[in-house]
């Protein structure tokens, strides 16, 4: 009875051990991902008169580089937040901070994680830090310069992404890259 005893204390001591081991391998993995620094969270503006103007004019006579419904992230982020991408969940999802590691859930940690890979890759970098909202919330800017911006929109079909950029022989020639929007 000792001897199983004994046996049933070692074999169970490895399997904590071998636990810890790899448990405190993921936190500090989690760690490192939930303490880098991805930048404040964007400001959200709404759309006024002068965006209002600029963006037509900006989808009206700008080269459209980039029209895609449900882009890449579309399926990740519906996966780990259960919500359809939208231009709401799109701004939630660049404010989104990692909670603190959960010991007793490793697939909330994997969740977690991921939705901060992600958050590292979105926004991308604006000049003014804002999304621009329109009234109604379901049309959203981001300035990526004097020379493009994105423009997200919910449709019937998912998030459209389009990306718009201004012909090089339009673009003022003393206005540094990351200027600020012409209309400010």
């Amino acid at each position: 009875m000792n001897r199983l005893f004994f046996t049933l204390a070692i074999i169970g001591t490895v399997l904590v051990g071998g636990w810890l081991v790899v448990s405190v391998y993921a936190k500090s993995q989690y760690d490192r991902i939930r303490q880098q620094e991805f930048g404040p969270a964007y400001v959200v503006a709404p759309i006024d008169e002068n965006d209002e103007v600029f963006l037509s004019d900006a989808q009206s006579n700008w080269l459209c580089k980039v029209d895609v419904v449900n882009g890449p992230f579309a399926d990740a982020v519906k996966k780990l937040t259960g919500k359809a991408l939208s231009v709401r969940s799109l701004i939630d999802l660049s404010h989104y901070k990692m909670p603190p590691y959960n010991w007793s859930s490793s697939a909330q940690n994997r969740n977690s994680a991921a939705l901060g890979l992600i958050r590292a890759l979105f926004p991308p970098n604006t000049v003014d830090k804002k999304w621009h909202l329109s009234k109604d919330g379901h049309l959203a800017m981001l300035w990526l310069g004097t020379n493009k911006i994105y423009l997200y929109r919910d449709e019937d079909t998912g998030l459209r992404q389009t990306l718009y950029v201004k012909e090089s022989e339009n673009i003022e020639p003393n206005a540094p890259p990351n200027a600020a929007p012409p209309h400010r």
